[in-house]
């Protein structure tokens, strides 16, 4: 905790102060346009369900919509709220996206009616300079990840209308982002010393298809997989990345439309190709079970009481405390590892580069914006300051990859290419 302390936690304190400061320019037309093309979407959308439904229907209303899906349409109840209910959140609409055409047209209604309510408000949420400022909360999370206001960290990964675009650099500044490739994963390796997974990261193999290859005995090589088997790489890489959050045989099943059987049978085909992922689950899960509580290897500290529970009426919350215990040691550290190159790229872009500004940090992703004339030596930088952060002695003895990417918005960020190799092309 002292490490965490002295190292991250208090030198990260003006590099917060700073990135609220900077903020992220927001092109206020481009929202307002948004919602202008949504708005009419959103509308045919609720007249098809209400086509359906016979009547004047709200898709909001959990009342109606269960009379509509359980009652009228006599769809299959998969689960029950708290008070015995069935259930209409959206785990439930996406497991009966299939039964139905209705349950598709309201999972859309719903998707567009909160990118119209949640993120083309960020018009009435920035300040006079049009630059949106959200608060982040260094210990906003047990695991030490940042938290954020103004939705910055919800943004849905399918970015289907764009909503990043919206995000830009001002005239003359380009936007420069750089992430850790498989940051999780890379720490997975080093904390559970699995030596094949370790080799795989030393080489430069893709391990999403070394274990599709593995698990599923293909006969190419693990970075052809991602070409001539996409499908099973998908498969195995829900797998690794389940696995971190403590993903069970059901839910795997349920995401991949397997059975259950199979669904056991790709997560112990994993195991198999790194045993010693599946020895540091187990052991980090005894820890937690024998301690009440977990310490990662920079010293963060997790309290789990729940994972000492016995009572058999009340299993239902350890397993859930064990399953979150099982990704804290993951989390934790990507947490840490992230603060770190924040301090090192601040503390480099004060020195050297004081017209950069950092202006988003979010899980293993920075961005800066920076001068058109300082993109490309700027981008050439950061991979080492990401990477040489002085982890070694904590386990870490393989550096961290970073990508760089560049544009002139969040949504148009592509791998950025020097110009030098530009100009030989």
């Amino acid at each position: 905790m002292n490490y965490l302390m002295k190292n991250v936690e208090m030198p990260l304190i003006p590099v917060v102060a700073e990135l609220e400061a900077n903020g992220y320019q927001i092109d206020c037309g481009y929202f307002t346009a948004l919602k202008a093309y949504l708005e009419p979407e959103q509308a045919l959308v609720l007249a098809d369900i209400q086509a359906t439904a016979g009547a004047e229907f709200n898709p909001a209303s959990p009342k109606q919509l269960s009379k509509l899906l359980y009652e009228d349409l006599g769809l299959p109840v998969l689960k029950k709220t708290e008070k015995g209910s069935p259930s209409s959140d959206e785990e439930s609409l996406y497991s009966l996206r299939d039964a139905h055409p209705v349950v598709g047209k309201i999972l859309e209604y719903r998707k567009t009616g909160k990118i119209i309510s949640t993120y083309c408000s960020f018009p009435n949420e920035v300040d006079s300079d049009s630059r949106l400022r959200p608060e982040y909360n260094q210990m906003g999370a047990i695991t030490g990840r940042f938290t954020a206001t103004k939705k910055i960290q919800t943004l849905p990964k399918n970015d289907r209308y764009g909503i990043r675009n919206g995000f830009i650099a001002p005239l003359g500044f380009k936007i420069v982002g750089a992430d850790f490739e498989q940051q999780e994963l890379y720490i997975l390796a080093a904390v559970s010393g699995d030596q094949a997974m370790l080799d795989a990261i030393a080489n430069g193999i893709d391990l999403h298809g070394l274990a599709a290859k593995k698990v599923f005995g293909l006969a190419c090589n693990p970075d052809e997989v991602k070409i001539l088997h996409p499908e099973k790489r998908g498969q195995v890489k829900s797998v690794q990345f389940g696995i971190l959050y403590g993903m069970e045989a059901q839910s795997l099943a349920n995401k991949l439309s397997l059975s259950l059987k199979a669904a056991e049978e790709l997560i112990d085909g994993y195991f198999k190709v790194f045993p010693d992922v599946k020895l540091f689950i187990e052991k980090t899960r005894d820890l937690a079970v024998k301690n009440g509580c977990l310490v990662d290897v920079f010293g963060r500290l997790k309290l789990v009481p729940d994972a000492q529970i016995t009572s058999k009426s009340k299993l239902g919350l350890q397993s859930k405390a064990l399953r979150e215990t099982q990704n804290f040691p993951i989390q934790a550290a990507a947490a840490t590892i992230t603060k770190l190159a924040m301090i090192r790229c601040h503390n480099h872009i004060r020195e050297f580069h004081p017209q950069i500004k950092m202006i988003l940090s979010l899980h293993d992703e920075l961005q800066f914006q920076v001068p058109d004339d300082e993109v490309e030596h700027f981008a050439s930088e950061l991979p080492g300051l990401m990477t040489n952060l002085g982890v070694e002695s904590f386990g870490f003895k393989i550096p961290f990859k970073v990508s760089v990417t560049s544009g002139q918005s969040w949504g148009s960020l592509v791998a950025h290419r020097p110009a030098s190799l530009e100009c030989a092309r």
